[in-house]
């Protein structure tokens, strides 16, 4: 980054170098974005190019300029915080990237860094996720009400136009590719896109990053493997947070002994780097140890300094609050907190760098008890009736919190 900015609190690289499309056509400065008003436009009703100068670009790069810290930067900001090394996703582009930032409000559209959502389809319903973001959840959704808008189709996708442009706009100098969900190996597209970068004689020079729930690693014959060997490098950060039940519990649709011989798969091949990526919720905190203890055994998950390679990515979940750790109830908490600084104290680096950072942020603020003891319990409930679950089983510490007429209540 250039001495002009390098002392600028709130300056992302984002807005200059980096695009990100959801399924739904909507354009954002970056995926942490998401749920703030900075959507530079929809692919539905203007082109990408046209929403990457709109004038809510606009004004969100002059705020940055500017050194005015803005609310859809706030998961990068908090991650700062707590996150041992202080990293973020905007503290890596800027290391990455900053050299591109500069006073042009309207910048020319080279993207180094492409994130592409093009379609919902997912073949899980993960309990902190919604329709949008995955087409197994519209049943469900449909059921309890929740997430789905009237009249929506099952899946969701950018459309033809959008396609097209994307791939009309990767050139020389991209340098990323992330792919996330729904599931993008699943997802036709994905695989449209890498066959268009090999095509055109790119993708040596491309690295590929993933977020995948590690489900599949063959689409309709095709071993992702063969497509993978073309490309500059690949790093999979697999959505997994917990082991065995759990996992099967909070992302519906997992069966954990595909999960693990698929993981051991991807071992295999020692060019590929693979590590979780772990929600933090109020459902997947508590058994963080017995995971990070399966991570360093048999997934062999390691840090590797030497790699630039600290074994685990995670990211705290903020909303929605009834999966917050700050809302857990204070029992709890202290159950947690003893449990997480007990494994700690077993002196594994890997454990070191997530769990402390959990624990600070877990108790930093007072529970908002409604989120936990009516919204959380009352959804896991109604959750339970449609997937034949019983939530009770796997977490008997909720148990005393939890009211059978809360289910009868206004939410």
């Amino acid at each position: 980054m250039t001495d002009k900015f390098k002392d600028n609190k709130a300056i992302c690289a984002a807005p200059w170098v980096h695009l990100h499309v959801q399924p739904d056509g909507k354009v954002y400065p970056c995926c942490t974005a998401l749920e703030h008003d900075v959507t530079y436009g929809n692919t539905h009703e203007m082109t990408i190019q046209q929403a990457w100068h709109s004038d809510i670009a606009q004004r969100f790069r002059k705020n940055l300029l500017e050194g005015n810290k803005q609310s859809a930067c706030s998961v990068c900001y908090n991650q700062e915080k707590y996150y041992q090394d202080g990293g973020s996703l905007r503290t890596s582009l800027n290391s990455r990237y900053g050299e591109f930032i500069t006073d042009n409000l309207t910048p020319d559209f080279h993207i180094k860094y492409l994130d592409v959502r093009s379609s919902n389809t997912c073949n899980m319903a993960c309990v902190m996720c919604y329709h949008g973001l995955s087409s197994s959840w519209y049943e469900d959704g449909l059921a309890i009400n929740f997430g789905v808008e009237p009249n929506s189709p099952k899946f969701i996708e950018i459309n033809n136009a959008a396609e097209a442009e994307i791939l009309k706009i990767v050139g020389s100098d991209l340098d990323i590719v992330y792919f996330a969900g729904g599931e993008p190996l699943l997802t036709p597209y994905h695989y449209t896109v890498l066959d268009y970068l090999i095509e055109q004689d790119l993708a040596k020079n491309i690295r590929l990053e993933y977020n995948t729930n590690l489900s599949v690693l063959r689409y309709k014959k095709r071993n992702i493997f063969d497509i993978w060997k073309n490309f500059k490098s690949v790093e999979i950060r697999a959505s997994v947070d917990m082991m065995g039940e759990h996992a099967e519990y909070q992302r519906y649709g997992t069966n954990w002994d595909t999960i693990v011989k698929n993981w051991k798969e991807v071992l295999t091949y020692p060019d590929i780097v693979i590590r979780p990526q772990i929600t933090v919720t109020s459902l997947s905190i508590g058994v963080l140890p017995e995971f990070l203890h399966l991570l360093t055994t048999e997934l062999e998950c390691v840090i590797d300094r030497s790699k630039g390679i600290n074994g685990i990515t995670f990211n705290l979940c903020y909303g929605p609050k009834r999966l917050c750790v700050q809302n857990l109830p204070d029992s709890i908490k202290e159950i947690y907190t003893d449990r997480l600084t007990t494994y700690i104290q077993h002196g594994n680096d890997l454990a070191n760098t997530m769990l402390q950072p959990c624990i600070d942020f877990m108790n930093e603020k007072p529970a908002e008890l409604w989120y936990f003891e009516h919204d959380l319990l009352r959804y896991m409930t109604q959750l339970d009736k449609r997937r034949g679950l019983d939530w009770h089983k796997l977490w008997p510490e909720f148990i005393p919190h939890f009211k059978e007429d809360i289910m009868h209540e206004q939410h």
